[in-house]
């Protein structure tokens, strides 16, 4: 799913993946990827799981109200599949 917020786009795309249990959502904005949310603890306590980064990861700047709003859309799409 693809939103345009602030001039940023924002891009969720869920999954399963064979490292979680369950179902996973991963975060993109402006075709970054940023993190991804968990479901493996319960869709209760959904975590968010950063990638390791090395040095050009490190200088991804991503505004506030941009991150919380992808955070949201990601958690909406990952809870509509249960």
């Amino acid at each position: 799913m693809k939103f345009d917020f602030s001039g940023s786009i924002i891009e969720t795309k869920i999954f399963s993946d064979s490292e979680y249990d369950n179902i996973v959502c991963e975060i993109y904005i402006d075709g970054v990827y940023i993190c991804l949310l968990s479901t493996d603890d319960g869709i209760e306590k959904i975590s968010i799981v950063f990638p390791d980064c090395k040095e050009e990861c490190k200088k991804n700047k991503v505004k506030y109200d941009t991150f919380v709003f992808a955070l949201s859309v990601a958690k909406k799409d990952i809870l509509n599949k249960f």
